[in-house]
C-alpha cells in the first residue's frame, strides 16, 4: 500500500490543499454555524489540526458533501480516490443512525482522525459559549459519546485537548 507521500510531490500536495480551501470557501460562503459565526472557520480549524496532507485536505472538505451541493463524484475527479474515500467515510448520510455512521468513519484512518479533530472543535468552549444550556448539554453528550466510540474502535489517535 502506498502512502499519500508516495503518490504526490509536496508541490502537488500544496496545490490540492489550496484547491480544497478554495472549494470549501466557495461552497461554505455565507453559511453560519450554530453560534452565528462564519461556518468556514470550522473547516479551517479542523484542517489546521491535521498532521498529514490527507488529513488537512479531508479536514477542509469534511462537511462539503453533507452541507453543500458538491458530490463525491466531483471530489473524486478533483482530489482522487484516496481523498474521495475518506470523504465518503466521514459524510453522515441523511437519516443514518449514528452508530452506523461512526462504524463507517472507523473504516478509514484519515476519516477517523479528522472526525476526532472535528468533534474536538465542536466541543471547544468558544463554539459552545453562545449556545443555550440544554443545547450545550445535548451536544456535549452526543460528541463525547462519539469520541469515546472513535477512540476505542481503532489504533491510537492524536488528540488536541485544551
Amino acid at each position: 500500500m502506498t502512502s499519500f507521500y508516495d503518490e504526490v510531490t509536496d508541490e502537488e500536495s500544496k496545490t490540492l490543499l489550496e484547491e480544497a480551501i478554495g472549494l470549501a470557501s466557495h461552497w461554505h460562503y455565507d453559511q453560519r454555524d450554530k453560534s452565528d459565526y462564519p461556518y468556514i472557520m470550522h473547516p479551517l480549524r479542523v484542517m489546521l489540526k491535521g498532521t498529514t496532507w490527507n488529513q488537512r485536505i479531508v479536514g477542509m472538505l469534511h462537511d462539503i458533501v453533507e452541507d453543500t451541493p458538491v458530490t463525491i463524484k466531483r471530489i473524486n475527479a478533483q482530489f482522487g480516490d484516496t481523498i474521495a474515500q475518506s470523504i465518503v467515510c466521514i459524510t453522515h448520510l441523511p437519516n443514518e443512525p449514528n452508530q452506523m455512521y461512526l462504524a463507517r468513519v472507523c473504516t478509514d484512518l484519515v476519516a477517523r482522525q479528522v472526525k476526532i479533530y472535528d468533534i474536538e472543535d465542536n466541543l471547544s468552549p468558544e463554539r459552545m459559549a453562545n449556545l443555550d444550556r440544554p443545547t450545550q448539554e445535548r451536544l456535549r453528550k452526543k460528541y463525547n459519546d462519539a469520541l469515546e466510540y472513535l477512540v476505542k474502535n481503532g489504533p491510537p489517535v492524536q488528540r488536541h485537548l485544551r
